[in-house]
């Protein structure tokens, strides 16, 4: 069930990601789904996306 919960929060974070354009100021929350945004936010930074 947990692994079902993480792919989940997972599928969120990708989702926030897609909305998110270059010099937009971002609000991030503190709970555990943040984690999946700042690691998705930091690949797309290092390649350019």
């Amino acid at each position: 069930m947990t692994q079902n919960l993480e792919t989940f929060k997972q599928q969120a974070a990708e989702a926030a990601l897609e909305q998110v354009q270059s010099g937009m100021v971002l609000g991030l929350g503190t709970g555990s789904t943040a984690r999946y945004v700042l690691t998705g936010l930091g690949a797309r930074l290092r390649d350019g996306r």
